[in-house]
């Protein structure tokens, strides 16, 4: 049975009048934001960062802050309630424009290894465009490359998972994300001299983290379905590759046995490479991650070697 159409437009109306209500009070809680993680007070973040594990740590943050991609500026918040740590908020500045979608200009050594297979494919007549495609391909284009946007990402654009929000040990995750909200709002306050903001994500909410995001949507965030991740939890039992591929189905262990095999035959190892054995393969190893990451259908950052 339908709901009768007052009802719902009363309803509609309480709803606005608390997202409008929860966008312009403040929360309470004491926030204090930085460009650079050692800025912040390193006891109450390790404390407050616990639990979001590797990711939240300072060195690696600092990490980031050195030699990440030029495209991503990171920022901090952390929030507290009087001395006590509450969330540690870990967010980045994207600086996105259209030449990151679809793929890039193939590099010099990607042309001399494609250049026989583009070839033959060409004369098999595998690869036939259309004339209309042809002519609309640079004006499409010109258009990508008008676009332009600034986003600040609340959590890690390098890796997969939820990895710019931590609560301290005790604290009511419910209770803290409208704090972790007020946070984000203040960086994108204090940034605004660089540029305005044109949206803000958080990314990679988890199902065990979404029940309690339900204060956030009154700021008006919303739940956006992605693609599944990358992440493979390692069972403590498998000791070796031979462990992982008794553990998939016939199918697919059938096929990771052909590819090892076939690799093998070819007289290709995989060999732990030492760090310090490292720098005078660096510009190879850019080659082949660019490669790769090119024909990417969106690059939101490219990493580079640290030569």
């Amino acid at each position: 049975m339908k709901k009768p159409r007052l009802p719902r437009l009363g309803e509609a109306l309480r709803t606005l009048r608390k997202k409008h209500q929860a966008r312009h009070s403040p929360t309470g809680f004491d926030i204090a934001l930085a460009d650079r993680i050692a800025l912040l007070d390193g006891a109450r973040w390790d404390q407050a960062a616990a639990a979001g594990g590797f990711h939240l740590r300072r060195d690696y943050l600092a990490l980031l802050e050195r030699h990440g991609p030029e495209q991503i500026t990171p920022c901090y918040a952390l929030v507290a309630r009087g001395d006590e740590p509450v969330a540690a908020v870990a967010a980045q500045w994207l600086d996105f424009h259209g030449a990151r979608l679809g793929r890039s200009a193939p590099t010099a050594a990607s042309v001399a290894s494609a250049a026989a297979p583009a070839s033959a494919a060409k004369k098999d007549g595998k690869e036939r465009v259309p004339l209309g495609k042809r002519l609309l391909q640079p004006l499409a284009r010109k258009a990508l490359d008008r676009v332009r946007q600034r986003v600040l990402v609340c959590g890690n654009l390098l890796s997969w998972g939820n990895h710019g929000v931590s609560f301290a040990p005790g604290v009511d995750p419910a209770s803290a994300w409208p704090a972790v909200g007020e946070a984000l709002y203040r960086l994108r306050r204090a940034a605004k001299l660089e540029g305005q903001a044109d949206f803000v994500v958080i990314k990679d909410v988890t199902a065990a983290e979404a029940p309690h995001f339900a204060p956030m949507e009154l700021l008006g965030y919303r739940r956006v379905e992605t693609e599944p991740d990358m992440v493979l939890e390692l069972p403590p039992a498998w000791r070796s590759f031979d462990d992982y591929l008794t553990a998939l189905g016939s199918k697919y262990r059938k096929a990771g046995k052909r590819i090892r095999d076939d690799v093998a035959s070819t007289g290709f190892s995989v060999d732990t490479l030492p760090a310090q054995h490292v720098p005078p393969h660096a510009e190879r190893m850019q080659q082949l991650y660019e490669q790769v990451h090119g024909n990417a259908p969106i690059r939101l950052a490219t990493l580079q070697a640290p030569f």
